[in-house]
């Protein structure tokens, strides 16, 4: 018996030790295909995604998405030399499936759903199995959340609304539309299907369906119909407003009728020009007068400043170009917690708003710098504690905020930097 349970203590000690020297083995072999990676070893490359797949412990859709996205990229550039990618690309694609099915339905949303109907168009690249698996599964989460929308559940309106939405139409990053075809099965099927339940969306309470639907009608050039999608403005100004009377404004989602204040100045129907210049202040005005939002007071300020939003993005209005204006509502938008350092320093260094210098005041300056230090950065980050260095890094206002008048006219623009 003695001599038995020393076998058996012998073999796991064996065991175990296989597992070290395993383990020990990988991190060993993972640290040379690194290296071979680095030196451009494209099958080092491909092992080594791998190895990396294979240590992750049930891995969430979005890596296994990654990891597809990998070995598609070998596949496509490199299938001559690690022709097994195409294989892993193939199979890392149908876990990535099943794991999006498997996700609790308030996790799906129109991602999801986008990315599956992403693959299921990839003809030329993937078999007709996964092609199929993957429009299976789209069409199974969109008739779950159907089924829910039809039952009045908001947040399944909304979902389904972004995600028809996305099929339609897409803005860039700066929202300058970028229209997609208007040809095809998909607009037959799915641009009524986002009509009716944008409708739905917004009259249940889903602000960004409101938007989305009024962004549809200004664009969607074989739906487009201004009425409509002013119709829609209107009621996402009616939503907003009740749910601030209510105590329940999400203040963000007022940031959406500045959307459409863009929307408005950008369009290029010179005839009504007149109309869509007082939407756009209508808009503007709900957004900041009404309902607070000092995004939107900043986005106004910037209208009547130099016409712009942005760099890429402009107003197309310079008729509305009123230092006056500017000024107020940089003001209003800093008391709302915005932008008070960019109208600080406006002040310090009498800089151009509306075509015209601003006469200097430092007054006004340390008024500003001070709003936005007391806004953002608590007393001790500040420099209480006497460190100076603390103060400025974190933000320049609160350093500024401390200094005599004499200092304030010797202040270097670097600071800023």
């Amino acid at each position: 018996m003695q001599k038995l349970s020393k076998m058996l203590g012998l073999a796991v000690v064996a065991i175990v030790c296989s597992a070290c020297y395993n383990k020990a083995t990988t991190q060993k072999s993972k640290e040379s295909l690194q290296s071979l990676c680095e030196s451009h070893d494209k099958p080092a490359c491909f092992e080594l995604k791998k190895i990396e797949l294979s240590e992750l412990n049930e891995p969430k859709p979005y890596q296994l998405w990654d990891f597809m996205d990998d070995f598609w990229d070998m596949c496509h550039r490199f299938s001559y030399i690690v022709p097994q990618a195409c294989d892993e690309r193939d199979k890392t694609a149908q876990r990535y499936i099943r794991a999006v099915l498997a996700l609790p339905k308030d996790e799906k949303g129109s991602y999801y759903i986008q990315k599956l109907d992403l693959l299921s168009h990839q003809t030329g690249s993937l078999n007709p199995k996964i092609l199929q698996m993957a429009s299976s599964a789209r069409d199974e989460i969109i008739a779950e959340f159907e089924k829910d929308c039809n039952a009045n559940d908001t947040q399944s309106c909304a979902m389904l609304t972004s995600f028809y939405y996305g099929l339609l139409l897409s803005w860039d990053i700066d929202y300058i539309e970028i229209l997609r075809s208007y040809d095809g099965e998909v607009h037959k099927i799915y641009a009524p299907k986002f009509q009716a339940v944008a409708q739905k969306a917004c009259e249940l309470g889903d602000a960004r369906s409101c938007m989305n639907g009024a962004a549809f009608y200004y664009f969607y050039k074989p739906k487009q119909d201004y009425a409509v999608a002013r119709d829609f403005g209107k009621k996402l100004y009616l939503l907003l407003k009740n749910a601030k009377i209510q105590g329940k404004l999400n203040i963000k989602d007022a940031e959406y009728l500045a959307t459409l204040a863009r929307i408005e100045a950008t369009r290029d129907d010179k005839d009504d020009k007149a109309e869509r210049k007082q939407y756009m202040l209508d808009y503007f005005k709900a957004g900041c007068d009404d309902l607070q939002s000092g995004v939107v007071c900043d986005k106004f300020a910037k209208a009547y400043d130099d016409n712009r939003e942005s760099y890429y993005v402009s107003y197309n209005m310079p008729e509305l170009i009123n230092q006056k204006q500017a000024l107020h509502y940089y003001d209003k938008a800093c008391a709302l917690g915005v932008g008070c350092m960019r109208l600080a320093q406006i002040y310090l260094f009498g800089e151009v708003v509306s075509n015209k210098e601003v006469k200097q005041n430092n007054a006004k300056a340390k008024h500003y710098f001070t709003k936005d230090c007391d806004s953002g950065v608590d007393d001790y980050e500040c420099g209480i504690d006497g460190d100076d260095n603390v103060c400025s890094a974190s933000n320049p206002s609160c350093f500024i905020k401390r200094l005599s008048p004499k200092e304030l006219e010797n202040l270097d623009e670097s600071i800023f930097n």
